[in-house]
């Protein structure tokens, strides 16, 4: 082993919280491989891929940097601790892509039928809602322009935080928290499929994304050529939600941005619901989640 290799190994090895987090990546990577090895093996289903094939071009520079990164942490600190927290949200995205792309070839039937009867329990009415909120355009106009807000925060909020060196074991709890409620909450969709509430019920506030979720789901499944990569995937939990209370709760040191981005996080909650994405339940289940992985990740990422 050259002198080049055993310093990165070491490095990687003291640098304990992302030597975990770079553990959760390749334990996402080999899930989702299984998943796609159970298709081509014995489904042989067709899908999207969800992956942007531009992003794969840079891995291979992307490796290449992370190396240099980890080699010259010593010498300039500051400026490698940015490039790395950049370069791990980078493989991140890629390794949540990478599952989200396998999932969508679950061999099991929907479990939407038990949802709805769970929401009926609870008292909760999807179409009555829906109605509701459409009588009311400015309140239908928010909950639209908050819930397109979500690729906004995920796009931004991280890479701010990684600016701040002070703010990186937050930035860790965001990373490790990602990382778990993915493999967690995409391992349940491929054992519990959901195709959403445009499938089920009958209403013209539903859009064509909404309707492109299980006519995606359809196409899969039943071998037929995907004629649109609009529209959504998972229902039961709610990744919108998920993402954005994990990035609101690692701002939870900036009351400032903490406190508009909690309006904005409940008002996307609430477009979940009122514009037809998803049943409560699923949003129930992801608040569970929430609360559980970030439990998990305060345990596990130590303090410095």
């Amino acid at each position: 082993m050259s002198t080049i290799t055993k310093k990165l190994f070491t490095t990687i090895q003291q640098d304990k919280d992302y030597f975990l987090i770079y553990q959760l990546i390749l334990l996402t990577v080999g899930v989702a491989s299984i998943y796609l090895l159970i298709n081509l093996f014995f489904y042989h289903y067709k899908g999207i891929w969800y992956l942007p094939s531009y992003l794969l071009l840079f891995l291979p520079f992307a490796l290449a940097l992370l190396g240099l990164t980890l080699y010259f942490q010593t010498t300039t600190p500051k400026f490698a601790l940015i490039t790395k927290s950049y370069l791990t949200y980078y493989f991140i995205y890629i390794a949540i892509g990478y599952l989200s792309t396998s999932v969508q070839y679950t061999p099991f039937l929907p479990i939407d039928n038990l949802l709805i009867m769970t929401d009926n329990y609870l008292g909760y009415n999807t179409i009555k809602m829906m109605g509701l909120t459409f009588a009311h355009p400015y309140f239908h106009l928010a909950l639209i322009l908050a819930y397109n807000s979500v690729y906004l925060q995920l796009l931004f909020l991280p890479y701010v935080l990684a600016l701040m060196p002070s703010q990186q074991r937050a930035l860790c709890v965001f990373f490790f928290s990602a990382l778990v409620s993915a493999l967690l909450g995409m391992t349940i969709y491929y054992c519990f499929p959901t195709v959403a509430p445009a499938h089920y019920f009958i209403s013209p506030f539903f859009t064509n994304y909404e309707h492109n979720t299980y006519l995606k789901f359809y196409e899969v499944h039943h071998h037929l050529p995907i004629q649109s990569s609009q529209g959504g995937l998972i229902a039961f939990p709610s990744f919108h939600v998920i993402w954005v209370f994990l990035l609101l709760y690692a701002y939870k040191d900036f009351k400032w941005v903490f406190y508009p981005l909690l309006i904005i996080d409940l008002l996307i909650t609430a477009a979940t619901l009122l514009l037809g994405w998803h049943y409560l339940v699923d949003v129930v289940a992801s608040f569970f989640l929430i609360i559980s992985v970030t439990y998990f990740a305060e345990r596990s990422i130590p303090y410095a």
